[in-house]
């Protein structure tokens, strides 16, 4: 790797350096630095402009770290031919110089050495030795915004998404930018298959799917991010949903990328291997957290199996208790969770359930956490389900340690809870199945 890089590459010529690669840096910044720009901490504005009142001119101090409006090739030249090993430092981090390093900083005792370039490699580095092949410039961002216009737009303006079409296999809706009327577009699919939630089974297989299609879409979709485009491929309770947004013109690109891919998926053995590793450790790291597993864990207190159903089940009306044992047996901390249903209700209902969890929230931090010295979450009141199903429900949760609890063991006398398996559903997905409590 050192061997590419210390040497001028040929493509940077003695004094002209290519105008292409210009053009693409001033895109880049035109669209990052205006056409692109989010909203900015007032403070954070105040200070950049601050500084560029140390770099640029007057007429320069809002766009002056943005905008590449001058081409000087013989600048950039002079820059390029100060890139020559006899200037380079090199700094070499590894646990094979343990022991090699005699000297030492003052400030947190970190050990190094210093030394000069061995002979061979300054020999070697002042010839015209062959280059990398693999080293190159990048080729043309095909993902690159040229085009900045607003689409006219003949419709009427809408406050709410409405439906453009509607087919058996799916339905798409369409609400049109009618504040800030920008050239961006924001796009998200949602695609459902109620066979992911048959068997836990499946639910892992889909995040294994998911992390996989991720994986192999990180170095193909760089060029895209580079560009100012953003795309996320995010496991649901009910699908595979897939959101892409940036500027317009380009932006059915990235989309087509990503779904080529879910089309024509493909893994390696080592790529499936690395990624179900990863997600072993999410799993584990995820129910050990005793607060984690008291919001997650699926109890049933039904008579009947629940049929896995884009719906919520209503809860029969009962006084149900499950206590369970944390997967930590060094956590000597202990959950009590409280789960409130309060069925269908309007939207003004589900409004004051809001203003109840707001008033509840001071006075219960202030005697439990506060008074009592005891964690404590109020869950806001919340709508899950979908359609005319909605049921509104209610979560508080207190945690809390034994002052001078030790570790706790598992009593050889006393059995450990057993549980059904359906009580339970894979950590990532666990809120992602109906009827919960």
């Amino acid at each position: 790797m050192i061997l590419c890089f210390v040497r001028k590459p040929p493509f940077y010529p003695q004094s002209s350096p290519q105008v292409s690669i210009n053009l693409r840096g001033k895109d880049l910044g035109g669209m990052a630095g205006f056409r692109g720009r989010g909203e900015t901490d007032p403070i954070d504005y105040v200070e950049n402009i601050c500084e560029n009142m140390h770099l640029f001119r007057k007429e320069d101090f809002l766009t002056g770290d943005q905008l590449l409006t001058e081409y000087n090739p013989e600048v950039i030249g002079d820059a390029v031919n100060h890139l020559i090993p006899q200037k380079a430092n090199l700094i070499l981090f590894s646990p094979v110089h343990m022991g090699k390093c005699p000297m030492k900083e003052k400030w947190f005792g970190t050990q190094y050495a210093v030394s000069d370039i061995d002979e061979f490699w300054s020999k070697l580095w002042d010839t015209d030795f062959p280059l990398n092949p693999d080293l190159h410039l990048p080729e043309e961002n095909k993902y690159i915004a040229t085009d900045f216009s607003v689409k006219k737009s003949t419709d009427l303006s809408t406050e709410y998404p409405h439906k453009i079409l509607d087919t058996p296999q799916g339905c798409l809706w369409y609400k049109k930018d009618n504040k800030f009327i920008v050239p961006k577009a924001f796009i998200c699919f949602h695609l459902v298959s109620p066979v992911i939630q048959f068997t836990a089974k499946n639910m892992v297989l889909f995040d294994t799917f998911v992390s996989v299609l991720t994986h192999n879409l990180a170095e193909l979709a760089y060029e895209a991010d580079v560009a100012q485009l953003e795309y996320k491929v995010v496991a649901k309770e009910h699908g595979l949903v897939v959101r892409v947004k940036g500027f317009d013109h380009k932006l059915p690109l990235l989309f087509q990328l990503i779904f080529d891919h879910i089309a024509d998926f493909s893994f390696t053995p080592a790529t499936f291997e690395m990624i179900t590793d990863q997600l072993k450790k999410t799993y584990f790291n995820f129910l050990i957290k005793a607060d984690t597993l008291a919001k997650k864990l699926q109890f049933l207190p039904l008579l009947h199996p629940c049929p896995v159903q884009f719906r919520v089940t209503d809860l029969p009306v009962n006084h149900f208790v499950c206590k369970v044992k944390s997967l930590h047996k060094g956590d000597a901390n202990s959950i009590v969770t409280v789960y409130y249903q309060t069925g269908a209700r309007s939207l003004k209902d589900y409004a004051l359930m809001e203003l109840l969890v707001m008033h509840m929230e001071e006075p219960c931090f202030d005697y439990l956490r506060t008074k009592q010295t005891l964690g404590a979450q109020l869950v806001r009141a919340q709508m899950v389900g979908v359609a005319a199903a909605d049921l509104a429900r209610l979560l508080l949760a207190v945690d809390s340690q034994l002052r001078g609890a030790q570790p706790p063991r598992r009593s050889q006398s006393r059995p450990a809870p057993t549980f059904d398996s359906a009580a339970m559903s894979p950590p990532l997905l666990a809120n992602r199945r109906a009827g919960k409590s």
